[in-house]
């Protein structure tokens, strides 16, 4: 598939709003928690 799109300008571009948004996840930490557990695991696993 090819597709051909003409792009606005540069100061087209400088002239929009920058939108960002920002969202919190309650269950991040649970991440974080599974991180620390698998190099906790790797250390002891390389120690033995």
């Amino acid at each position: 598939m090819i597709q051909a799109r003409i792009l606005p300008s540069i100061e087209t571009e400088m002239q929009q709003a920058i939108i960002a948004s920002v969202s919190t996840k309650p269950y991040i930490w649970v991440l974080w928690l599974g991180s620390v557990l698998v190099c906790v695991g790797t250390l002891v696993a390389l120690r033995k």
